[in-house]
């Protein structure tokens, strides 16, 4: 019942969240003239590249982290059930 009311809100949150993007999309200012920034220093696309890249990095860490955890916990979880098993073969 409690993770039912966590993600509620969440979901909640997000609808807000998105909400008051779009409201403040639609206020946006005319456009403006942008002639004096035609030259980056940084390309936008290596830019994109670059932050698709950390993002993968970042996700495989994260998968490659769970992993180590689950071998460690199934490691300790087979350490008790064979102590377990040695205690009631007493």
């Amino acid at each position: 019942m409690k993770t039912h009311r966590i993600w509620a809100r969440a979901l909640a949150l997000a609808i807000a969240a998105v909400l008051a993007a779009s409201s403040a999309w639609a206020e946006a200012p005319a456009a403006q003239d942008l002639s004096r920034y035609k030259e980056e220093p940084v390309p936008g696309g290596a830019l994109l590249v670059a932050a698709y890249m950390a993002m993968w990095v970042i996700a495989a860490g994260f998968v490659g982290w769970t992993l180590l955890r689950q071998q460690k916990a199934e490691a300790a979880l087979r350490e008790l059930e064979d102590r377990l098993e040695a205690g009631a073969g007493r």
